[in-house]
């Protein structure tokens, strides 16, 4: 459905207290509208069932949204990292249907942003990394899969410039791939099926440049750790690494796949551009900075077993991004860590650092 006719259709309505009209329209995406009150902390996500998604779709990722940040006794930093979802209606206006969504206002996207500031800061970067990664590494073990991972889904607000808070938003393509009783049960309120969570039959959806090669024929939690590799390269070079792969708008899985060879050159790229913006946090914790770059580079490994779990990522930015602010004890703490060599290796290294002979 067109934009155009959207507003047409919508125009003067009020729903959770926000005012649908051109002057609150905020953008569009995954087949939504988004609407905000000036100086208002919610807004509303509009989806017309009737030309986009299925009713039952639309309605599992306002299940997902309302479960995953639905507030808690139990304070849960990660969720710092998620849009806020409030609470959702179903509604018909000039013979269309619509899913409404009450959400929190949680800024631009960050694809906004790079398009005004093509270069974010290091606490700007740290900041989103870090709350993404964060965001990721609950819904993971909530056993949904994010599935969309990309800059326009992550969004922030500002001061002065200055990234001051970054969240994770539209579970559109979002499913459940593990067991999570609350969502089942909020499903069922909502007369949705099992099938309607798992998304049974569907290919998993998402933003090309963003997608891991399995992520074309099945859902894997491990295909948001590749996303999120991509973000990270992407934050520090400026560039999307398949974009670069290929000089083209019409990039495919099997091209990609056929040129691991080149992902691999492209890499001291990004190590690189790390050393420079992280140049006095190195000196005194090379050995940390060196695991996070392994980290990343592993991320956007093509065999999903090779990557590592995105908690461990969380670990790795949120310490760095709290050194950024003068916190370096847990990134002392990781300095102590070694990735990326093997057991032998390590023994190896200990021998020669005690001088110890090897036994002939």
């Amino acid at each position: 459905m067109a934009i155009e006719d959207l507003m047409q259709d919508l125009e003067h309505l009020t729903l959770f207290r926000t005012q649908l009209t051109r002057e609150n329209f905020e953008g569009s995406g995954d087949g939504g509208a988004y609407f905000w009150n000036t100086g208002s902390d919610t807004g509303v996500k509009v989806i017309p069932i009737r030309y986009n998604s299925p009713l039952t779709k639309a309605l599992t990722e306002a299940a997902i949204g309302e479960v995953l940040t639905k507030p808690s006794e139990i304070k849960e930093d990660r969720l710092e990292g998620i849009v806020t979802h409030y609470d959702h209606k179903v509604f018909t206006n000039q013979d269309n249907t619509y899913l409404a969504l009450k959400i929190e206002h949680a800024g631009v996207s960050l694809i906004g942003l790079l398009n005004q500031n093509s270069r974010l800061k290091n606490k700007g970067i740290f900041k989103v990394l870090s709350n993404v990664s964060g965001a990721i590494s609950y819904t993971h073990e909530k056993g949904i899969h994010f599935a969309d991972l990309s800059l326009k889904n992550i969004y922030c607000h500002t001061i002065d410039g200055r990234i001051t808070d970054a969240k994770l938003g539209d579970f559109g393509n979002s499913a459940l791939v593990g067991r999570n009783d609350d969502l089942v049960k909020k499903a069922r309120e909502m007369d949705l099926q099992p099938s309607d969570l798992n998304k049974e039959g569907e290919t998993p959806g998402g933003t090309f440049e963003y997608m891991a090669p399995e992520q074309g024929k099945r859902r894997e939690l491990q295909s948001d750790v590749y996303g999120l590799g991509i973000i990270c390269y992407e934050l520090f070079t400026g560039k999307n690494i398949a974009r670069k792969l290929k000089n083209t708008d019409q990039l495919n899985f099997s091209y990609i796949k056929s040129h691991n060879d080149r992902r691999e050159e492209l890499i001291p790229e990004f190590e690189q551009a790390v050393d420079t913006r992280l140049s006095r946090l190195k000196k005194q914790y090379n050995q940390a900075i060196e695991n996070f770059k392994y980290l990343v580079k592993s991320a956007i490994d093509f065999r999903q077993d090779k990557r590592p779990k995105v908690e461990q990522i969380h670990k790795y930015t949120k310490a760095i991004n709290n050194a950024l602010y003068g916190n370096n004890s847990e990134l002392e703490t990781l300095n102590q860590e070694t990735l990326g060599i093997s057991a032998a290796d390590k023994i190896a290294a200990l021998m020669y650092e005690h001088q110890i002979e090897p036994i002939q």
